[in-house]
Order: C-alpha cells, then sequence, then structure tokens
C-alpha cells in the first residue's frame, strides 16, 4: 500500500508539474488576476470608470495626468498616468528640487536611533481619552478598557521604533524606491512605499508610513466602525488644516491624492477622541522608517555630502483635565554626513533627553 501510494503521489506531483506553468508576473498580459491579493488590490481607483486593464503607459513630466484604475489599485500602486480632459494639473513625481537619475556609482547609510532617555509616557491610554461616550461615539465597540499608547515604541537599550530618517538636501538620485527587476513588465512605474490607512479597533493601522512619490495616493478604509478622518500639515509649530473625509459606514473606503510633500497628522474626528496617524508625503526616494529594534538603511545615495534628518511624532505623556492629550514633541535630530562611492557608513543617532 506505502508504495501504491508513494507511486500515486509521485505521479499526480509528476503531472501537475507538467501541467501548471509558473505563474505570470503581476500586471503582465498573461496575469489571470486570480487569488486573493489580485482581487482585493484590484478594487482601488480614483477613477472607477477606468477598465480595470489597459497597457502600461508612464507620464510626460509636467502634462496633465490623472490617476487611473489599472491593475493593482493603491495597495500595489500600479497607476498610469494619461491625458486629462479636466485641467486639474498633478504634482510631478518628486519636487522640482530633486532630478532623478541612474547613479554610476553609489553608497549607502545604515544605523539605529535610540531614545536613552525618554519621556515618561502611560503605557495605555484611559477609554475617555480614546473614544467619547457620547452618542454614536463607539463606546460599545470594546474600547472600555482602553488601549496600549503607541506614539512610543520603544526596545532594549532604548532602541526607537517608527522614528523617520530622511536626507534633506540630497539633490539628486535614483527614481524608484527600492530595487525593481528588471524583468518587471513595465519598469517605468513608480513605487509606493505605503498608501493603505484603515482604522480598526479605536485606532489606526499602521501608527507612520511614508508615502511617495509625490502624487500618490492614499486609501482610507474603516474596517468595524463610521469615522471621520481630518489632516493637518504639520511643519515645525506651524499646523495647517487640509481636509476632512467622512467614512460614514463599516467597510467604508475613500482615496486621496496627496499633492505636497511634508507630515501629516491624520485625526479621528470625534469628542474625546486622540487616535492619531502620520503619514510622511516623501520629495524624493531617501526616506525610511526604524523598525522595532530601531534599525533604518538608506541604500543607493549618491556620492556627497548631506544633512540627515531623524524625526518622532509627538509622545503622549498624559491629558488635560478637559481631555485633550498633553504631547511631548522632541526636536529633530540633524547630522551632517558624507557618502562615499561603494562605501557603506554605519551610524548610532541618540534623541535628546526628555526634560
Amino acid at each position: 500500500m506505502a508504495l501504491v501510494a508513494c507511486g500515486l503521489g509521485y505521479a499526480c506531483g509528476q503531472a501537475v508539474t507538467r501541467r501548471s506553468p509558473p505563474l505570470a508576473p503581476a500586471g503582465s498580459p498573461r496575469d489571470d488576476g486570480s487569488g486573493i491579493l489580485a482581487r482585493i488590490s484590484s478594487g482601488a481607483g480614483l477613477d472607477r470608470k477606468a477598465p480595470a486593464r489597459r497597457p502600461a503607459a508612464s507620464a510626460a513630466e509636467g502634462q496633465a495626468v490623472r490617476v487611473a484604475a489599472t491593475y493593482g489599485g493603491a495597495r500595489y500602486a500600479n497607476y498610469r498616468f494619461e491625458r486629462s480632459p479636466r485641467t486639474h494639473m498633478a504634482p510631478l513625481p518628486y519636487t522640482r528640487r530633486y532630478v532623478p537619475v541612474a547613479p554610476a556609482e553609489f553608497g549607502s547609510i545604515a544605523g539605529v536611533v535610540l531614545w536613552p532617555h525618554p519621556p515618561r509616557a502611560p503605557e495605555r491610554l484611559p477609554a475617555r481619552s480614546i473614544l467619547g461616550s457620547g452618542p454614536g461615539s463607539g463606546s460599545g465597540s470594546g474600547c472600555r478598557s482602553g488601549l496600549p499608547n503607541r506614539s512610543l515604541a520603544l526596545a532594549g537599550g532604548g532602541a526607537l521604533a517608527n522614528a523617520v530618517v530622511y536626507l534633506e538636501d540630497i539633490p539628486t538620485g535614483r527614481l524608484l524606491l527600492g530595487r525593481m527587476n528588471s524583468s518587471y513588465p513595465n519598469p517605468t512605474k513608480h513605487m509606493q512605499t505605503g498608501g493603505v490607512l484603515e482604522w480598526r479597533d479605536c485606532h489606526f493601522h499602521p501608527q507612520v508610513q511614508i508615502i511617495a512619490p509625490i502624487g500618490s495616493v492614499l486609501s482610507m478604509m474603516t474596517a468595524d466602525e463610521p469615522i471621520q478622518v481630518s489632516a493637518t500639515r504639520v511643519d515645525g509649530r506651524a499646523r495647517e488644516s487640509l481636509w476632512t473625509v467622512p467614512l460614514g459606514a463599516r467597510g467604508a473606503t475613500h482615496e486621496h491624492l496627496l499633492e505636497r510633500e511634508g507630515f501629516l497628522e491624520l485625526r479621528a474626528e470625534r469628542e474625546g477622541l486622540a487616535a492619531t496617524s502620520w503619514v510622511v508625503v516623501a520629495a524624493h526616494p531617501y526616506f525610511a522608517i526604524t523598525d522595532e529594534r530601531g534599525h533604518f538603511a538608506l541604500d543607493e545615495v549618491p556620492p556627497g555630502s548631506y544633512t540627515l534628518v531623524v524625526w518622532h511624532e509627538p509622545v503622549v505623556v498624559g491629558y488635560s483635565r478637559t481631555g485633550e492629550p498633553l504631547l511631548h514633541a522632541s526636536p529633530p535630530i540633524r547630522r551632517r554626513v558624507v557618502v562615499r562611492a561603494r562605501q557603506g557608513q554605519t551610524l548610532v543617532i541618540r534623541l535628546q533627553p526628555a526634560r
């Protein structure tokens, strides 16, 4: 019996191997769109009237463009740019201060971000500060016991997660956010980091993300309850209200075109709600977020001298009598770094002690 089963298994395996060709690359003409990831991702796109598949195309610099719902949707960032009948001009892939090239030589920067003496922040946020107790506030959604304080994530030795590391003054460099296989059917597409914001279990997910290049799309959705999202552009002490989007039902989605670089604070608009998320719209590809061990890496950096900046979101350290969050904002750390061709540089960066 064992020999028969083994023989049948071998025969079936050989048949499957011979009859099942390798899957086609995602988005290629031979891709049948099967699989849960393909089904989920193909539904998002700013232009709902655009067909699901079109030949790939890229935008000429400076021309009027619009985002069409090509294969992949917001989660894959596979967008086609084409002429728009409207007068609206979408921004260029990067700012005019940054010129994409294919560097012949490059180096890299890597390191770890530490916060040896961080502010004293509560590990959990009280329930009233998360969700108000008024009608429709979601008080019955399982948040009464409070939630973890996600504004500060530390590991051993003060390693700091979710810190944004970037080169402030790099004038030129690679076009893409990461390496791309040259066999990809459309190598001219711009890759996008981040791009999805989900409201789930009384929190935004993820807490911090980078979206690039400028002109990419943020896809917002709510998994369990209605919510209203407001965006504020933060530049030091300056704050500029940008837009407000209602997600009025469970499963509701909305896509927003990000037309300007900068740091965006996204806040859930509700009485007593202190849930925020940060979106960094990058002006160039040299941005990174530290992992749970505080590590970061910037690769394919052209040789030169640059200013490396480390930024961390304000930390919730308590609440006022009116329920407003009390924040500790650490000033960004700036360090001059020199990148040499075919060499890597390793840094240890410490944030200033909290007072």
